[in-house]
Parts: C-alpha cells; sequence; structure tokens
C-alpha cells in the first residue's frame, strides 16, 4: 500500500471531491490554452506551460494514488481512483491502448514550445481520452455522488464546446484578432448546440455546412441527457424528505384513527423526530439487515459511534477509541416515571441519552432536566461516589450506558481519554461549589 493510503483524509469523499475539481479544473484550462496557442499559432507560453505541468503532475499522480495492496489481495470498494485506475492498468488491456493511455501524460506543449512545431500543440487533446473513461466511470459508479460528478461533468461540457469552437475555426478560418475570433467560434457553438441559431454566424462552405448539421443533431441529444439527468437530480435530491413526510402523515392517520391520547402522541412523534434526526430514515435497519450480520454490526457499531463523537466529553478522541467504547455501551429502555439513578446507590456506570429526556431530582424538586444527545452520571467512572441525586426518565427514554470496569479498561489503552473525563470532572465540581456559594449569597 502506498505512503498516502495510510491516512484516511485520502479516501474521504471530500478529498476525492476536492482532487477531481483541481484534476478537472486545471486539465480543462491546459487543453483548452494549448489547443488555442496551436490555432492561433500565440507565441507566449508563460502562462500555459505551468497550467500543463500541473495538469501531467495531477494525472500522474493518479498513478501514484492508493492502489490495490496487490499482495493482500486488498481494495477499498468505494475508493473511485483505486477503482478506475487500477482497473485500467491491472486489467488484460491492448499495448495500443497502454500506449494511448500513457501519451495523455507527455507534456506536448512544452515539446512544441523546445521543438518550434505547433503540431504537438494538437496533441494536447489526448487528455480528453482520460478524462472521458473517467466520467464514464464515475456516472456508472453506484458509490459516486454528484459532488464528484459535477465537475466531471462541468469540464467535459466545456471541453466539449471548446472543441466544437475549434473544429469550426479551422473549417472556417477566421480573419479578426484571436480573442475576437474565438469569442465568435465559442458563440456559434453555443447558440448551434441549443438549437437556437441566430443566423448573424453562418456557415458559407459546404463542409461547414455538413460539420453545422452534424453539431445541431449532437445538441439536440445532448440536450435531452442534460435535462433528464437534472429532473433526475431534483427528484433524488428530496426523495428522504419526501419519505419522511409521508411516514408522518401515516403515523398521524394511524393515531387519529384509534384515538390515541396525546400524551402518547406526543412520545410517538418525538420518537420518530429523534430517529430521523440520528438516522438517514426509518429503512435503515432494513437496509442493513439484507447484509451479513458481520456487515450488520460493525455498521451498528458506527451508528453508535456518530452519537458519541457529538458529545463534548468525546470531543477530538481517536476513532479506534469511540470504536472500542462503541463497542462496550449496553442499550436500556425506560418509561415516563420510571427511576434511572437513586440517591445513595453506588455509582457504576454514565449514561447517554439517545432519545428521550430525564430529570434530575433533589429533595423533591427537579433541578434539572437533561435532554436527548446529552450525558450525565459520568463522575462515577473517576470518583468512587454514590449518587448525590435521583433521576427519573421524564417521557420514553432510550440510554446507553458505559460501566466503570469497561471504562478502566478502556484508559489502558487510551490514557488520553482519562483526561477528558478528569477535566470534566473538575469542571463540574467548580460548577458545584459556585452554585454553592451562590446559594450561600443569597
Amino acid at each position: 500500500m502506498s505512503f498516502l493510503a495510510r491516512f484516511g483524509f485520502f479516501h474521504s469523499q471530500r478529498f476525492q471531491f476536492v482532487f477531481t475539481l483541481t484534476l478537472f479544473g486545471i486539465t480543462t484550462a491546459s487543453v483548452i490554452t494549448s489547443t488555442t496557442i496551436s490555432v492561433f499559432k500565440i507565441p507566449n507560453h508563460s502562462f500555459s506551460l505551468p497550467l500543463e505541468f500541473f495538469s501531467c503532475l495531477l494525472l500522474g499522480m493518479l498513478f501514484w494514488y492508493p492502489l490495490p495492496d496487490r499482495k493482500k489481495g486488498q481494495r477499498d470498494p468505494l475508493n473511485l481512483f483505486q477503482t478506475f485506475f487500477a482497473g485500467f492498468l491491472f486489467k488484460k488491456r491492448s499495448p495500443f491502448s497502454k500506449v494511448l493511455f500513457i501519451s495523455t501524460l507527455i507534456p506536448w506543449e512544452s515539446l512544441a514550445y523546445f521543438t518550434d512545431l505547433n503540431f504537438f500543440n494538437h496533441l494536447s487533446f489526448l487528455k480528453i481520452i482520460i478524462l472521458v473513461r473517467f466520467l464514464f466511470q464515475t456516472l456508472n459508479h453506484p458509490m459516486s455522488t454528484w459532488s464528484i460528478k459535477a465537475p466531471v461533468i462541468a469540464s467535459m461540457v466545456i471541453l466539449a464546446i471548446h472543441g466544437i469552437s475549434y473544429g469550426w475555426l479551422t473549417i472556417e478560418g477566421y480573419q479578426d484578432e484571436w480573442i475576437t475570433a474565438y469569442n465568435k467560434a465559442f458563440y456559434w457553438s453555443m447558440t448551434t448546440l441549443t438549437t437556437i441559431g441566430y443566423g448573424d454566424i453562418t456557415p458559407t462552405t459546404n463542409l461547414s455546412r455538413v460539420y453545422t448539421t452534424f453539431i445541431m443533431v449532437i445538441g439536440v441529444g445532448v440536450y435531452g441527457i442534460i435535462f433528464g439527468n437534472i429532473s433526475r437530480i431534483l427528484l433524488n435530491a428530496d426523495r428522504h424528505k419526501e419519505a419522511k413526510k409521508e411516514k408522518i402523515n401515516d403515523i398521524t392517520a394511524f393515531l387519529k384513527h384509534y384515538e390515541i391520547p396525546n400524551r402518547l402522541k406526543k412520545e410517538v412523534f418525538s420518537y420518530y423526530h429523534s430517529m430521523f434526526s440520528r438516522h438517514l430514515s426509518d429503512k435503515d435497519n432494513i437496509i442493513i439487515g439484507e447484509l451479513p450480520t458481520v456487515l450488520q454490526d460493525e455498521l451498528k457499531l458506527y451508528m453508535k459511534v456518530k452519537l458519541i463523537k457529538e458529545l463534548s466529553i468525546f470531543n477530538d478522541v481517536r476513532l479506534d477509541c469511540l470504536r472500542l467504547i462503541a463497542n462496550l455501551l449496553e442499550t436500556q429502555s425506560y418509561s415516563p416515571g420510571q427511576t434511572i439513578i437513586k440517591k445513595g446507590d453506588p455509582g457504576e456506570e454514565m449514561f447517554i441519552i439517545a432519545h428521550g429526556e430525564v430529570d434530575v431530582i433533589v429533595e423533591g424538586n427537579v433541578v434539572a432536566t437533561i435532554m436527548e444527545g446529552q450525558f450525565f452520571g459520568e463522575i462515577a467512572l473517576v470518583q468512587n461516589v454514590t449518587r448525590t441525586a435521583d433521576v427519573h426518565s421524564k417521557s420514553y427514554c432510550e440510554l446507553y450506558t458505559l460501566r466503570k470496569d469497561d471504562y478502566l479498561n478502556i484508559i489502558e489503552k487510551f490514557p488520553e481519554l482519562e483526561q477528558k473525563f478528569q477535566k470534566q470532572y473538575q469542571k463540574r465540581s467548580s460548577d458545584k461549589k459556585n452554585a454553592s456559594n451562590i446559594k450561600k449569597a443569597s
């Protein structure tokens, strides 16, 4: 496995998005500048040569980018770059195909600059081969998101319009300075592809008329594909929201039909609100239920990790530590009014509220209400104490508990966690002392 593969960030969706955006942005700009220099024979390469250098560098990095460990036969199935480039390089390909692929990495514009052979500039279009291949791989990959597809599609559309403009200039020629000529060609390409065709720029030869007809046919097809994909994107964007609305409507109808008391209605809606905030949809368990037991257990573990890593006491805790904690958490459920902690009992665990609310009661008075996504009782893990208050469930509650014996085993492996709990203990002690002083002063 390569050096980069050791760091999770390089496998993350964020990195794939940034890398894809940078790669396609720079490569698109490089192809456009190289071919523009080729058509108009522009002598100044001070801007385009660095672009080409970075483009070839990024394309070359794709060969070095974390590939499967061929000795162990391992592959990250979520890694688009691994899937694409490892497949291209390691599968059986013809020698011509591999040579064509390698040719996209050659700095053709630099060769044109140093040899004074303008022909090399035209070969910059070979980079489109690798971009087109990656476009289809990205669109067809089941794990590909639109944050990755968008820069790929945008780059290919721009390059397609540029290529059509390039062909128009080659066939029709030009008399204006290069900026005006290119502007007119690009304008003609856009109006022709969109089938608007104002008629202010028209073909004057038989060849250019045939070319225009061909571009108009392509434009109709491309427009159909673009609009079809946009419609699909808009429908998919609201799919989960609509599913949640439909679920709530069904629940409302059910509760109304059976004349469920308002108190119980509130608890039901509270549960679903909690579930939707913690899960993508109510079908999460159905989705993972189709997987092998080993995978189900791993996914459920990460669902717990998502909850606990958002707690202040577990901020900046390493992932392997969070996994161990999540694996040791036990689930407990309580109905409204049930006792969770009784004053005077020995403290043996801490509690994390996955759903519901609890009341902290001192001398018969509710002194605090702890809500979903918060924790309590953590002092019992770092000090041998007895409980100083009663805690009752205010609603239907689902709690995760971490026992003291498990905590002691965890801090043996991750001593930094003990420091965070000690800081939390000091903060609690300081808050109690300040509250006591205020009470005495009043």
